[in-house]
């Protein structure tokens, strides 16, 4: 399953991709995120691991995660294993001619049988992510002043890209 969410903002990349990797931040800037423990020393970088306490529909759930792609100032993804479960998340940061488009890809697989059948009852579920977004970045606004469009016929402004945010996961 795939998950793709964005949001348009007036930074620039650089200025995108300090914010997201600096993940003892998250709490401040997802919503969904209440404690991240830095299991490494150092900087973020590949190979860094990552705790992660996060509210999903209402319940608390903890996981651990590890930077695989660390690529300045375009791509942050992390991976992580829960319950038989791959799961992939991927910060793409594109630059536009004004500002970024900060892109999250949420992916997981199924590894075991008992994956498979958990992966067919959350799928459901997992959709109505998109549908939450909003309240939980609403924060980055103050980081990132979102990108207003002065003609509304603008392909990215009727997609609405300037009112999307990332998901909760």
């Amino acid at each position: 399953m795939q998950i793709e969410v964005h949001k348009t903002v007036a930074a620039r990349p650089p200025a995108v991709f300090k914010t997201v990797t600096d993940i003892m931040n998250w709490p401040r800037i997802i919503g969904s995120v209440t404690a991240i423990e830095l299991l490494t020393r150092g900087r973020v970088r590949v190979g860094t691991r990552v705790r992660l306490t996060r509210i999903m529909y209402g319940h608390q759930m903890t996981e651990e995660l590890e930077v695989e792609t660390f690529e300045r100032p375009r791509r942050l993804r992390l991976v992580g294993e829960n319950r038989g479960m791959h799961y992939e998340r991927d910060h793409v940061i594109d630059a536009l001619h004004v500002g970024s488009r900060l892109m999250l890809i949420f992916r997981n697989s199924a590894e075991t049988e008992p994956a498979r059948t958990t992966q067919d009852f959350i799928t459901p579920f997992m959709q109505t992510c998109r549908s939450t977004c909003a309240t939980n970045w609403s924060a980055t606004s103050s980081i990132w002043p979102p990108l207003t469009f002065a003609s509304p016929s603008n392909d990215v402004a009727q997609l609405g890209l300037s009112a999307a945010v990332l998901s909760r996961l």
